[in-house]
């Protein structure tokens, strides 16, 4: 009997345009969380109720992604220091076994200089608002942003299968 392994994770690719127009780029894969595996399987496979809009978070504080990781833990490590006050929505559309915000990326008027050290997808758009977690990765190396700056962020949800 063949076994298919299902793998599931966010690819993201920050990119930030400094006022001099130089380009800085990290892409960094995640971890899908319990609550957001649980989530998954309880709105595709269970009839659970089905959020319909995600939106991207920044993180400036450092974080240990786990499978008990949670948005409790994100928003005492959220970065803030960029234009409004809301996070931007990821604005998703699917591709062949995967979602990204690709033709629209979540951009971030950069107000503050810091390091990036983590982003994720969140249920909740409110800045230290809690939600479900979706997704986290760690920025590695951290991104230096500095104000002034344009960032943008792709995120690619997406499902591998093997044997």
């Amino acid at each position: 009997m063949m076994q298919e392994k299902l793998g599931i994770g966010v690819t993201y690719t920050l990119r930030q345009t400094l006022p001099s127009g130089e380009v800085r780029e990290r892409v960094v894969t995640n971890l899908v969380p319990s609550e957001g595996l649980d989530y998954i399987l309880q709105a595709a496979i269970l009839g659970g109720s089905q959020i319909t809009q995600f939106f991207v978070g920044l993180i400036d504080g450092v974080i240990v992604p786990g499978a008990a990781s949670n948005m409790a833990a994100v928003d005492a490590v959220e970065f803030e220091g960029y234009a409004g006050a809301f996070r931007p929505l990821w604005d998703a559309s699917k591709s062949v076994l995967s979602c990204t915000n690709a033709a629209a990326p979540a951009e971030y008027a950069l107000n503050a200089d810091t390091d990036i050290k983590g982003v994720f997808l969140t249920s909740n758009t409110g800045q230290n608002a809690s939600g479900l977690l979706l997704s986290l990765a760690v920025v590695s190396p951290v991104l230096t942003v500095v104000a002034g700056s344009t960032l943008n962020v792709v995120a690619s949800f997406a499902f591998t299968s093997s044997v």
